[in-house]
């Protein structure tokens, strides 16, 4: 057990930050003003240039980290199972995934924290605007909704929403089987290069 632990330093230190995080992360949940810290300081700059650099690229940034992440996923349980099948000490194998698994998981709701976790105890927008909000009595909403549904109507006729005629300037835009087959193959042949680059997946 001993050697086990001492061979697997890494991943133990990966498990020993992730638990200084979430330590840290729950004793200052409800002090708003270290949230307000983190996510003006820290957070929000940071999202700010990731987002900048996001605009480079006309496609979804999201859609391309999650596909990369399902055949990373993939990749790295058809080598456990291959582990696991023929391969020895198949007990250190298991504990291998399990450890990386609760690792890799911890590390996802990790960034969900700091994303959205943190900003929920940040300062309002009424706390910050210093507009209170105040009750309104039911005929005041029914005669915005009136007025709000009035103005959509008239908006509606008169960009020929209303029109029968076939609209001249729609553009339907669609993946072909093709594009969607090279986007699947080019995200999971990038999964693969990094797994080999990184050592990842041991084989």
């Amino acid at each position: 057990m001993r050697g086990y632990l001492s061979r697997r330093r890494p991943l133990l230190r990966w498990l020993a930050a992730l638990a200084l995080f979430f330590a840290a992360y729950f004793a200052l949940r409800a002090n708003g003003a270290a949230m307000n810290r983190l996510c003006g300081d820290v957070i929000f700059p940071v999202m700010r240039r990731v987002s900048r650099l996001c605009d480079f690229y006309d496609g979804s940034v999201g859609e391309v980290l999650i596909l990369t992440g399902i055949w990373a996923a993939v990749i790295w349980l058809a080598c456990t199972a291959r582990r696991l099948v023929s391969g020895p000490r198949r007990g250190a194998v298991l504990a291998d995934f399990l450890l990386t698994a609760g690792c890799a998981a911890l590390t996802v709701y990790a960034g969900f924290c700091l994303l959205w976790g943190a900003a929920y105890s940040t300062d309002s927008f009424q706390d910050k605007s210093g507009i209170t909000a105040r009750p309104v009595p039911a005929a005041a909403l029914e005669r915005v909704t009136v007025y709000f549904a009035e103005e959509l109507s008239a908006a509606a006729v008169t960009r020929g929403i209303e029109d029968p005629a076939p609209k001249t300037s729609l553009v339907e835009l669609r993946a072909s089987p093709v594009d969607s087959a090279a986007f699947v193959v080019g995200v999971g042949l990038t999964a693969a290069l990094l797994a080999a680059k990184l050592g990842v997946f041991p084989w």
